[in-house]
Parts: structure tokens; C-alpha cells; sequence
């Protein structure tokens, strides 16, 4: 029950972010490209999602502790919109994903992101 609620609050969040969110591609990175011999196609070793994403600089005092670097920075995605489950060294428009967390509450994804 109070999960549904912080989903809900997390949608409800996003629709009251207007600008301040992004509509970007979440790009999947599944394996390296492969080839279908019967049809003589190459797949695509991606597959791309448009998403909503808040985007914040991570905090001085954050730096130097764990993995977290400088430039990097944390990217917001409600769980809801984002049908596959995330991974390390998936895309978020054009930014690598070096450390994946939930809110608990299954609402957000808090993405670690760092320039590829």
C-alpha cells in the first residue's frame, strides 16, 4: 500500500517537473551485434527507450567516496517508465551507467551516469 503511494508520488512528481525534466533515449545495450543467416540481417546489439529523466550534479562531499567522480551525475527515472531492467554500461543519452539504485519504494531508478 505505501509503495503505490510513493509511486504515485513519483509520477505525480515528474508530471510537476515540467522543464525541468528530459525526454531522452534509454538505450539497452543486450550483446554484441549478430548476424541472422537465414535472413542476412545484422542485429542490433541495443535497443533503444525514450524515458523522462531528471538530471542533478552529484555533491561535492559524494566525490572521492565509492566510484563517484567529478563530472558525473545522477539521473532520475520513474521505474514505471522503463520497461527493461537496467544495467551497468547502458546508455542515458549518451552518459554510461556506472552504478544502478532503487528508492526501495520501487518509484525511481537513481542512476549514476558518467560522459561515455
Amino acid at each position: 500500500m505505501m509503495k503505490e503511494a510513493f509511486r504515485k508520488a513519483a509520477l505525480a512528481a515528474f508530471v510537476a517537473a515540467g522543464d525541468v525534466k528530459r525526454s531522452v533515449s534509454y538505450r539497452s545495450v543486450t550483446s554484441s551485434a549478430g548476424y541472422d543467416t537465414s535472413t542476412g540481417t545484422v542485429t542490433s546489439p541495443y535497443t533503444d527507450y525514450p524515458v523522462e529523466m531528471i538530471i542533478v550534479r552529484v555533491q561535492a562531499k559524494e566525490v572521492g567516496q565509492g566510484i563517484v567522480q567529478t563530472n558525473d551525475r545522477w539521473a532520475l527515472i520513474p521505474q514505471y517508465s522503463l520497461t527493461p531492467v537496467p544495467k551497468i554500461d547502458d546508455l542515458i543519452d549518451g552518459w554510461r551507467v556506472v552504478q544502478i539504485k532503487d528508492d526501495g519504494a520501487d518509484a525511481l531508478w537513481k542512476f549514476l551516469i558518467r560522459k561515455a
